[in-house]
């Protein structure tokens, strides 16, 4: 057939013209019959998508009801929600309502009643004041017979004969004046020297009560830390330790460490605590990582002093008091002994000197405890405060836990009380108390004078009893303004960058200032104070200081319990503190640093050598 065609159609013969014509009709009929199957196929195919297109849409069209059944659910929810909202709110306001006429009726009610007793308590002083009048009235008609006016019997210059007055008449007389001291600011006079107080201020310094002569640290730590410590604290630990494992002996696992336990003896305890303030000096994140095996962790020297389980067994029951014995009624049961013990010993080995200073400490705690306290401008906020008695050079004389109100009473004049328990055996020796405004006001500053003793404070303007005019004025930057009453208690104003009140009753305290010799860097003027500013400045910083020092290379560790905590701070802390001051004034030329001090107790204490290398 191809040769056909390539043959020219002029030389092709008449049946070859045929059989092409031929051949032409059956590919066409053939090309024809191959588009018919092909549109066959394709309506097979286009029928099939239209099927799926079908029921695409019927289950679009499903999807879409359901997609609007579920919103019309959720709208009627949503609707359901609010009407609840509604009807709670309804409810609440009704309730408002209701409180706020029930608080309308109290509030009533409680009017009424500070009515009546402001009523009645005008009435009582009206009669009281009635009574004082015609008092002095009896005292003036007596004392003119006699030819003695109220004013020379004031005077301290004039003795009173037993044939003019009799003593009863003078205290009636002194009451009657004192009451009208404090009813009325015009016994407020300008601060002078007329009001005689009988007696002088000490001079003498604090002094170190045992002789100390070639006194190693070790010695002075043990006057602190003595054998009857030690001992009590062995024995409360073991007794603990037997108690535990007779109440416990079926919750004891087999493999514990405490399976291991055995009673501890003085020595060992010493070693203990010689560890303690090995962990004191060289801190680690975990108290196991002592014993790690990892070097940048590890210490040979507590390694080599006592193995990890024992040091946690003697940890884990380390006690300081007798459980056998019920003292559920004191909060501090669990170390009251050891506590009074160690205060005992404070007070044994120094005698304060002229000035004592008086405040607040605290030993951190975040735990659950009954008496933890908040103080925020204290570096630990939250955990036990103490009241402290300390020295200018930082020695802890006295200590008081506080362990919060008694009952359901809070203790009247606490601030007053608290001073008063502080220094108690120090009264009468003419020594000057230094305290802040939580303490201060006149009922103490006056109480004081009565036992003979000085205080100066700073003091807060809503305390009773203040003149009202110094209260008042607001003065200018530099300037003071002062009062004192008949009973030698000043109180000065002073204004810095604020107002400054101060409450003294000390000898040559005035409202004058005194040149400091330092001066200011931008207009080179000199400083100013008053004398009372400069005494509180100076030594107030001895319970700051004390704290600082027993900061340093602290034992305190998470996880301890509160008493164990507290315990730690008064054996490792406020003890290792004072023992390191007693020691510098014993050595004055020979000063050593707190971490030398503590050094020198760990090889005491351990019976080994900290300049050994462990090979």
């Amino acid at each position: 057939m191809q040769e056909l065609l390539k043959t020219p159609s002029s030389n092709r013969t008449k049946s070859e013209k045929q059989e092409i014509k031929n051949k032409k009709y059956e590919f066409i009929h053939s090309f024809e019959d191959k588009n018919t199957d092909d549109d066959s196929i394709l309506d097979f195919h286009t029928k099939d998508i239209n099927i799926k297109i079908h029921s695409l849409e019927q289950k679009l069209r499903g999807e879409s009801h359901l997609q609007e059944h579920l919103e019309q659910e959720q709208e009627e929810e949503r609707q359901e929600q609010e009407e609840e909202r509604q009807e709670q709110e309804k409810d609440r306001q009704k309730q408002e309502e209701k409180h706020q006429d029930q608080d309308e009726v109290h509030l009533a009610q409680g009017e009424e009643q500070v009515r009546q007793s402001y009523d009645e308590q005008q009435e009582e002083n009206y009669t009281e004041c009635e009574n004082k009048i015609q008092a002095r009235r009896n005292v003036n008609e007596e004392y003119e017979d006699t030819d003695i006016s109220i004013e020379s019997l004031e005077s301290t210059d004039v003795e009173v004969n037993e044939n003019e007055a009799s003593e009863s008449e003078l205290e009636s007389d002194n009451q009657i004046a004192e009451t009208e001291s404090t009813d009325n600011d015009d016994s407020w006079i300008d601060i002078s020297d007329d009001v005689c107080i009988n007696f002088e201020e000490s001079a003498f310094d604090s002094a170190i009560i045992p002789r100390l002569c070639n006194k190693t640290p070790i010695d002075i730590y043990r006057l602190f830390l003595t054998d009857e410590i030690i001992d009590k604290i062995v024995r409360d630990t073991n007794n603990y330790a037997t108690k535990y494992f007779e109440d416990n002996q079926d919750n004891v696992k087999a493999k514990s460490r405490l399976k291991a336990w055995k009673p501890t003896d003085d020595e060992e305890i010493r070693k203990f605590f010689g560890v303690i303030l090995v962990m004191g000096l060289n801190t680690v994140p975990h108290i196991n990582d002592y014993w790690s095996k990892k070097s940048i962790y590890r210490n040979e020297y507590i390694c080599s002093t006592i193995s990890r389980d024992r040091f946690l067994i003697i940890f884990r029951f380390w006690h300081f008091c007798d459980e056998s014995i019920d003292n559920t009624g004191d909060k501090l049961y669990k170390i009251r002994q050891i506590h009074d013990m160690l205060n005992f010993r404070f007070q044994q080995v120094l005698r304060p000197g002229k000035i004592l200073v008086i405040d607040e400490s605290m030993i951190p705690w975040r735990g659950r405890l009954k008496f933890r306290q908040y103080i925020k401008n204290k570096s630990h906020k939250y955990g036990v405060k103490l009241y402290k008695l300390c020295t200018p050079e930082g020695y802890s004389y006295n200590t008081i836990i506080y362990t919060g109100k008694e009952g359901n009473r809070r203790e009247q004049d606490h601030g007053k009380m608290t001073v008063l328990r502080l220094i108690k055996g120090l009264e009468n020796e003419g020594r000057i108390v230094i305290a802040d405004n939580f303490y201060s006001s006149i009922g103490l500053a006056e109480e004081l004078l009565k036992q003979k003793t000085f205080y100066c404070g700073t003091l807060r303007s809503n305390r009773r009893g203040l003149p009202k005019k110094v209260i008042s004025t607001k003065l200018k930057k530099g300037h003071t303004m002062g009062k004192m009453n008949l009973k030698g208690v000043k109180i000065i104003k002073w204004c810095d960058k604020r107002q400054v009140l101060m409450i003294t009753t000390c000898k040559g305290h005035n409202a004058v200032l005194i040149n400091t010799g330092k001066k200011t860097r931008a207009t080179n003027e000199h400083i100013k104070k008053p004398s009372c500013v400069l005494m509180y400045n100076e030594n107030k910083k001895g319970i700051d200081y004390s704290d600082q020092m027993s900061s340093y290379y602290t034992t305190l560790k998470r996880g301890l319990k509160w008493y164990r905590k507290v315990m730690a701070e008064f054996l490792f802390g406020t003890s290792l503190v004072n023992a390191w001051i007693i020691y510098n004034m014993s050595n004055a030329e020979n000063k050593m640093p707190k971490k030398d001090f503590t050094e020198s107790i760990i090889e005491a204490l351990t019976g080994r050598s900290i300049s050994e290398r462990e090979l």
